[in-house]
């Protein structure tokens, strides 16, 4: 009997011991469980914190400007404004003679262009005299560029992959000009690598000083009652231009570069009343490249960007 009962005892304990064993497999199962939905859920929380902060990318406060530093503070690999690539700034409608006229919006672009990087970024302000905000800027394509404020200082900032291309980006902006007043552009670019970290970009800067154009010298033609056409474009050893004249006048044209420097005057002399077509050999002289021809008829002007191969 003594026999049978120690029997009955041990398939107990081994019976106990299973359903433990069961109970113990069942309770990691849910822990584990637990834990991978705490794990999902930090994963979300650290991929939505590296979201907002990668959705502002660029950095305000990093163009040269007076008191502040530019990409290079960062992006330190190579000598600032480096060989083999460059950076221009241009306007439309164009700035003769380095004047902007008070109140009036401009589209700006700046270039920025190095062979082999893939990646590139941006940094714009304007300032007066005082170093403080010139005119206004503002974002004329969202998925490319941002608005920020470094203090009171308005910057233009690329946004994440708004530079995402091959060899050169053109970024555009908006920028309404002040009523009167110095206004200086700062320009600070990146030429990156597309490596995931600072190393191996280069940093290009340029930047640009405006004046005010007097008020006497802000008298424009109509290009539609001028009837002005200018072909072909783009052009290259001949350049024709065709306008109509109200009344006799004396007209002169020229080419000037994109900085406002006198390139090659095409025509000075008075002419008559009526249609006019004219045509032009372009000098050997002028390399191929983008220009402004400056039609003047009188006292009044009328500005067309021409390109010339």
């Amino acid at each position: 009997m003594v026999h049978d009962y120690l029997q009955e005892k041990s398939k107990y304990l081994q019976l106990n011991n299973i359903l433990l064993n069961q109970h113990m497999i069942i309770f990691k199962k849910l822990q584990l469980k637990k834990n991978a939905k705490i794990v999902a859920v930090l994963g979300s929380a650290v991929a939505l914190a590296s979201a907002g902060i990668l959705s502002n990318n660029g950095r305000a406060g990093y163009t040269g400007a007076p008191n502040e530093s530019n990409c290079r503070s960062c992006h330190g690999s190579f000598a600032l404004n480096a060989t083999g690539g460059s950076v221009t700034l241009t306007s439309e409608p164009a700035m003769t003679n380095n004047q902007y006229v008070a109140g009036t919006s401009y589209t700006m672009t700046v270039t920025v262009a190095r062979t082999g990087s893939s990646v590139f970024g941006l940094g714009v302000e304007v300032l007066n005299a005082s170093n403080t905000n010139a005119g206004t800027l503002a974002v004329s394509n969202s998925t490319e560029t941002q608005l920020k404020t470094s203090g009171t200082r308005s910057n233009i900032i690329h946004k994440l992959n708004g530079g995402l291309v091959s060899n050169s980006k053109a970024f555009s902006f908006k920028w309404t000009a002040p009523a009167s007043g110095a206004a200086t552009f700062y320009v600070a670019t990146v030429a990156g690598n597309n490596n995931g970290s600072d190393n191996g970009d280069y940093v290009y800067t340029t930047s640009l000083a405006l004046t005010a154009a007097p008020a006497t010298s802000i008298k424009t033609l109509d290009k539609e009652s001028l009837k002005l056409a200018i072909y072909p474009t783009p052009a290259q050893s001949q350049l024709s231009v065709n306008y109509e004249l109200q009344e006799s006048a004396h007209v002169k044209a020229k080419l000037v570069s994109l900085q406002g420097a006198a390139v090659a005057m095409l025509l000075d002399e008075k002419q008559n009343a009526g249609a006019q077509k004219m045509n032009f050999e372009i000098p050997a002289t002028v390399a191929a490249g983008t220009y402004l021809l400056h039609l003047s008829i009188d006292d009044k002007s009328v500005v067309q960007k021409v390109v010339i191969q």
